[in-house]
């Protein structure tokens, strides 16, 4: 099972493609920001790595 996404990870969007930083993450809902903006997410699923905070 993956570990869950931490504040700083960046994620992406696993249809549509756009990239965000993760803000907070409580187990069922992600606070993503793009370019300033900030929005929650409730699909977790919907989302992938692509770098976990401090690049690794």
């Amino acid at each position: 099972m993956p570990r869950p996404f931490i504040e700083g990870d960046i994620v992406r969007h696993t249809e549509s493609k756009w990239t965000a930083m993760v803000v907070r993450c409580d187990g069922q809902t992600l606070l993503l920001e793009e370019d300033g903006c900030a929005a929650d997410y409730s699909n977790l699923d919907d989302f992938e790595l692509v770098t976990p905070v401090g690049g690794e």
